[in-house]
């Protein structure tokens, strides 16, 4: 049987007390055919080595060391060297179940889709019952933006290798926050159509040295510049995202309210924006019946108590 080749691009930076889980969930999938490329970015502790002690038992295992150059320009140095029909991304501190990779490959397959996407912030369950469904990709577009995409707030996604090169999609590796909602949106926009697949074949573990985790600095102030830049060129061809993206900017709004409050003496001019876009799109997203209930509550505190006021009271919620 001619299987088509899968790429798996594993970035990995200070990953050693996870990365041997990660690359044991990876070799040992029911899926055969693989090739696996892992980068080392520049690791401190012992990742490059593990990586290529795995490399010498296992000849689907390519490994690259390179100077420290962030997550985005790893995963386009993946792309730029994958040889597979289709390319998959794995995180080094996370671990997909032993069907993961043949469960996206046969959606491809069957469904005729350039992207499947499935959830990411899961256990893993191997009693999943299948479910898979098959949308145009201005839906997908809309659900992403109201986070509903998969039935989370992130995913993780197989591409066929033909869409990302014939398009030029590569991560922008100017973006150090929410690149890969831009790169997905990007993904999305040039696709015809997508399989989401339910089931939870994926397991993350939230990385404590990820920008989301770290003291807010001035790039957490460009997420919603971020994730709006690549849907604002498609709301011509897309009935609703317009709607879909004010809902997203001010859900972004309200996190980043609520990460900044107490340095928001330090951020006057983020944080003009930010009280100008909770005040702009409140009523909005109080009354759009798309909305996941918890930023339409935010929403309706917003709308009752004011900025300053509603922040204090979510934030005393939150903690």
């Amino acid at each position: 049987m001619n299987e088509p080749l899968a790429s798996i691009i594993v970035p990995i930076y200070n990953a050693e007390e996870y990365l041997v889980e990660c690359l044991d969930s990876i070799i040992n999938q029911t899926y055969k055919k693989l090739e696996i490329i892992l980068i080392d970015d520049g690791s401190q502790d012992n990742s490059g080595k593990i990586a290529d002690e795995y490399s010498k038992k296992d000849l689907r295992i390519k490994v690259i060391h390179q100077k420290n150059s962030g997550v985005s320009a790893t995963r386009n140095t993946g792309i730029r060297k994958a040889c597979g029909d289709y390319i998959c991304f794995v995180d080094s501190d996370d671990y997909i179940c032993k069907d993961f990779i043949k469960n996206l490959v046969d959606d491809m397959l069957t469904y005729k889709v350039e992207t499947t996407t499935t959830t990411k912030i899961c256990p893993i369950d191997d009693n999943n019952i299948s479910k898979i469904e098959i949308i145009d990709t201005g839906e997908a577009l809309i659900r992403m933006y109201y986070g509903k995409l998969e039935k989370s707030g992130n995913g993780v996604q197989m591409f066929t290798t033909k869409l990302l090169k014939d398009s030029y999609i590569i991560f922008d590796e100017n973006k150090k926050i929410c690149e890969d909602f831009d790169f997905f949106a990007r993904v999305l926009i040039a696709s015809n159509k997508v399989a989401v697949d339910y089931r939870k074949m994926y397991y993350y573990r939230p990385n404590s040295n990820s920008t989301m985790h770290q003291k807010i600095n001035s790039d957490f102030f460009k997420a919603i510049e971020n994730k709006t830049e690549a849907g604002l060129t498609a709301i011509d061809k897309c009935p609703g995202l317009l709607e879909a993206i004010k809902i997203d900017i001010f859900n972004n709004s309200v996190s980043l309210a609520l990460r900044g409050y107490h340095e928001r003496e330090k951020w006057q001019k983020e944080f003009t924006q930010i009280w100008y876009n909770l005040k702009s799109y409140k009523w909005s997203t109080l009354l759009n019946k798309n909305a996941k209930p918890r930023v339409r509550i935010a929403a309706l505190l917003y709308c009752l108590f004011g900025n300053r006021i509603s922040t204090i009271i979510l934030e005393s919620i939150k903690r």
